[in-house]
């Protein structure tokens, strides 16, 4: 039996008491999915001689199992879609339902060489639950811990059935570091299987002491009836200039779970503390130490958009730059974007003239704008950088805006329509506008101008796939007006950097700009676009990957992601002991790039 038909069989037998749904509305509903990816998934055909990955195949199976299956219920359905959606491998690729299920622990775990380990430990949060009975052991884990047990299982056990059930069966570490992810946190709305109780883990302490522990989840029931549910409109303030690469997933979890904790801490504990100390505790609890490479001498200002600091290089008195970049997507308002861009490039020119070189932390990134990309790239060089280029799906609406674009100019898209934002502004102090961070220069309209005339020409020459070209026509990105960091650059990545974190790591790699530490990016390569309908089955929004991208040697960064120029793994004494190793192994790459 085909894995695809195993995948959800395994997974429909539901036990919920709701509504059996219209199966003839669920085959045309599916014909409306298909349809979007037959005419913008810009990678299937990379897919197909990738992974042998085909559009038909998959829609004729999920109906398959439509029609032999019994009554269905609208979760069963969504478990259907779920599986469809996760078989193409793609990270770009998610759904949302409407749907407020949702269960978490306080903790994240993390695998190497067949164990696994506390990676992240809320303890705000845990000693909260140990002082209410929701958590129940003679300690609380630490970072580091070995963990043996999750549900009563072995975790290792534990891990592989998420994966199987909500990632996908690829092999890869991104796919793996995503399992371990939804271990600990479950959303209906990504379509997930929510638990709900207590959890019996297991784990060695510090004294290497066996630990029995129950811990409860954070549930949140369901509370939207399935029959109900409406789709709202898509937001298109930022339509035109507004291209993202992003993971959504990723982007959901480290976006919405702050909001998540807050909430269900305020349900759990009302009476018992007031909001402001609710507040507190979440804060605190959802705090991320970033890496500490060393003697710390000089620490950008408190209460700043960025993590960074000058430190001492161990044995040397070389004065290291680092910045902690954990996202490009800082805020969806254009105006929020440009200020962390203006402070980035603040913290970028103080760096040229106080330090010797910039470690640039981009790990567990999920990627975010195309422009804020370029321009964090653009102020790391004095010099322009060749970007990827892409092969784009196109439709009517594309050549719209291109002849849009050709009579109108770049003044027409300042402010185009009355709901939407202002995204191109005056750069303070500067001749040069900018673009979500990006500063362009008097070629950019020229650049813009030929690029609309190529999709008018490839849509009459009866092309919908394009052949490859530059996005907006920018080839290059021109360096920055007045940050320009010119010194050596160590940007560390791992498998958990997707999209626009794959394509910042090409970029600096492709142009000998920088030298990229850690392990190969997670492999998201294109643009991502987003699509809804009306529907009875709670599907809030999909998305797609709508073009697909080349880098200058011609590989494809779909599925391939950028492979590190030195390759590091996190190793199981770096999960005891504080990353000792990992960072002993980054300040020697440091010391590599110093040396005449």
């Amino acid at each position: 039996m085909h894995k695809f038909v195993t995948f959800v069989l395994f997974f429909l037998v539901s036990g919920l008491t709701l509504e059996a749904a219209d199966k003839n509305k669920m085959l045309k509903d599916l014909d409306i999915i298909k349809n979007t990816y037959e005419v913008k998934y810009a990678p299937a055909e990379w897919k197909k001689t990738y992974m042998g990955w085909d559009l038909d195949d998959q829609i004729n199976q999920a109906k398959s199992l439509i029609q032999i299956a019994g009554p269905l219920t609208v979760k069963d359905y969504q478990k259907i879609l779920h599986a469809f959606f996760i078989s193409m491998n793609d990270y770009h690729v998610h759904e949302s339902y409407f749907s407020t299920e949702l269960a978490i622990l306080p903790f994240t775990v993390s695998g190497v060489n067949g164990k696994y380990f506390f990676s992240e430990v809320h303890r705000e949060l845990l000693e909260v639950m140990l002082e209410f009975g929701l958590y129940k052991g003679a300690e609380i884990p630490e970072v580091g811990n070995e963990i043996l047990i999750f549900d009563s299982q072995p975790v290792y056990d534990a891990v592989q059935d998420v994966k199987f059930r909500e990632v996908g069966n690829s092999d890869s570490k991104t796919t793996e570091a995503i399992a371990e992810s939804f271990l600990t946190k479950r959303l209906g709305a990504l379509g997930h299987r929510v638990p709900e109780g207590i959890n019996c883990i297991q784990f060695i302490n510090n004294g290497g002491q066996l630990i029995e522990a129950e811990i409860e989840w954070f549930y949140n029931p369901e509370s939207i009836a399935s029959k109900s549910n409406k789709v709202k409109t898509q937001d298109k303030k930022t339509k035109r200039f507004g291209k993202v690469m992003i993971n959504p997933t990723a982007q959901k979890l480290k976006g919405d779970f702050s909001q998540v904790y807050k909430k269900i801490l305020g349900k759990r504990l009302k009476g018992k503390m007031n909001s402001a100390e609710i507040e507190t505790k979440a804060t605190k609890a959802l705090d991320t130490t970033s890496l500490t490479l060393g003697k710390i001498i000089w620490k950008w200002k408190p209460n700043s958009l960025f993590d960074a600091y000058i430190y001492q290089l161990p044995n040397s008195k070389k004065r290291i730059a680092y910045i902690r970049l954990d996202t490009f997507y800082p805020s969806s308002d254009p105006e929020i974007v440009n200020a962390f861009a203006a402070e980035f490039a603040e913290l970028v020119s103080f760096f040229q003239s106080k330090s010797d070189a910039l470690v640039i932390n981009q790990v567990d990134n999920p990627g975010g704008w195309v422009f804020y990309v370029y321009g964090i790239a653009s102020m790391l060089s004095d010099k322009p950088l060749a970007v990827p280029a892409h092969r784009l799906c196109i439709t009517q609406e594309d050549v719209a805006e291109a002849i849009d674009d050709l009579d109108g100019g770049l003044d027409d898209q300042k402010n185009n329509e009355e709901d939407d934002v202002d995204i191109i502004t005056a750069m303070p102090g500067q001749e040069n506008e900018i673009i979500l961070g990006y500063a362009i220069d008097d070629n950019f309209e020229k650049g813009l101008k030929d690029f609309s005339e190529f999709i008018i020409n490839e849509w009459n020459a009866g092309k919908t796939c394009t052949s490859l070209v530059y996005p907006y026509g920018v080839e290059r990105l021109t360096p920055h007006p007045s940050a320009r960091y010119t010194k050596p650059i160590l940007l560390i990545v791992d498998k958990s950097d997707f999209s626009g974190a794959d394509f910042f790591p090409a970029i600096l790699q492709d142009n000998k700009r920088a030298i990229i530490f850690g392990e190969k990016t997670a492999g998201a390569g294109g643009f991502v676009s987003t699509h809804n309908y009306p529907n009875q089955f709670g599907l809030e929004v999909y998305t797609y990957t709508a073009s697909i991208a080349e880098r200058a040697n011609g590989q494809t960064i779909e599925n391939l992601g950028v492979t590190p120029d030195i390759a590091y793994e996190i190793t199981e004494s770096d999960f005891r002991n504080g990353y000792k190793g990992y960072i002993k192994a980054i300040n020697k790459a440091v010391e590599g790039m110093l040396r005449p």
